[in-house]
């Protein structure tokens, strides 16, 4: 971090500054405490190589209240094609030397990096944390649209992070939390996206049929998922996606969405339909393959069943219907 930045109290933009914590010729990341200007999507990156937790504090981020999005990362695993879309990018340097990690540590720095409240879009990748701090979640965020938490390992589910209403929330995905057992999400005002994928070892997740405007369901990789039956899947779907959910037997609701106009269920080995309900409207684009127990289903309903691939389609499409490339499902 360029020493004496902290004058230019005006500055909008800070284009790929590496901080070296500690570093006495150089200032830290709290060298931004009064830079009040930040605008358009933050980046802080390679925290996991951070020791100076007065320095977070002393940042002030949540002074910071033209910043819309915040990217917090511990890692760089992640690449950036292009970096020119963050207004702000802070990456700590990789080479410096990083105590033994504690994870009351890096919960602390998380805490101190606590957005002002006009942030509209968080995302969190490798927290290795065991809990997050109050403020994800928090009400006061009224205007935040989309929360990602991704890789966040140490994570199982606790503390409320997804159980209070945030009245503009529309997107929440969920990304290889590996250690994610069963979450309870509240989001019945605004959400219109939900996606859960690879949370290896989850097996409830709570809160889908409060979820009155949720328009695209992607659940992908979540071996040991089951949905209760009291969890039915809200009437108003567009989009619905299970992918290689081992353990899944059912999906309550999926036969009873007037709205429905992509469906994919591919790997669900254990998922069954009841056979004596059809689906409520036929989606433009439908795939089931690699789910053996919905084949009686299928026949039932007239759909031709595709040995080789193990895909159904609807038998009244044409050859030359362009609905029937199962190629172009979901992009």
């Amino acid at each position: 971090m360029p020493s004496g930045i902290s004058k230019l109290t005006c500055l909008q933009t800070l284009k790929v500054v590496v901080v070296k914590d500690g570093n006495h010729e150089s200032g830290g990341l709290g060298e931004i405490e009064d830079l009040a200007s930040f605008t358009g999507i933050c980046c802080i990156r390679n925290i996991g190589y951070a020791n100076n937790v007065e320095d977070f504090k002393k940042a002030n981020i949540n002074g910071k209240k033209h910043i819309n999005s915040l990217l917090i990362d511990w890692n760089s695993i992640r690449g950036f094609a292009d970096n020119s879309v963050f207004g702000v990018f802070i990456s700590f340097d990789e080479k410096h030397r990083v105590r033994k990690k504690r994870f009351e540590l890096e919960e602390v720095k998380l805490e101190a990096l606590r957005p002002h409240n006009n942030l509209k879009g968080l995302h969190i990748c490798d927290y290795p944390g065991i809990v997050f701090p109050s403020w994800l979640g928090d009400p006061l965020y009224s205007k935040l649209q989309d929360i990602t938490l991704e890789r966040c390992n140490k994570w199982d589910g606790s503390g409320r992070v997804l159980d209070r209403d945030l009245p503009c929330l529309q997107s929440i995905s969920i990304i290889d939390c590996y250690m994610l057992k069963n979450i309870k999400i509240v989001q019945s005002s605004s959400l219109r996206r939900l996606l859960v994928e690879g949370c290896l070892y989850i097996t409830s997740l709570h809160g889908i049929c409060s979820m009155h405007r949720l328009e695209k369901l992607e659940i992908r990789r979540c071996y040991n998922l089951l949905i209760p039956a009291e969890e039915i899947l809200p009437s108003k779907l567009q989009f619905v996606c299970f992918e290689k959910c081992f353990k899944l037997t059912s999906i309550p609701g999926l036969q009873k969405l007037p709205s429905l106009k992509k469906l994919k269920l591919y790997g669900c080995w254990n998922l069954e339909l009841a056979l004596e309900e059809k689906l409520s409207t036929m989606p433009s684009v439908l795939e089931i393959a690699h789910c053996p127990r919905l084949k009686k289903w299928c026949q039932r309903y007239g759909y031709e069943y595709i040995e080789t691939s193990c895909v159904f389609k609807c038998s009244r499409w044409s050859a030359k219907d362009p609905r029937r490339n199962h190629n172009s499902l979901f992009q």
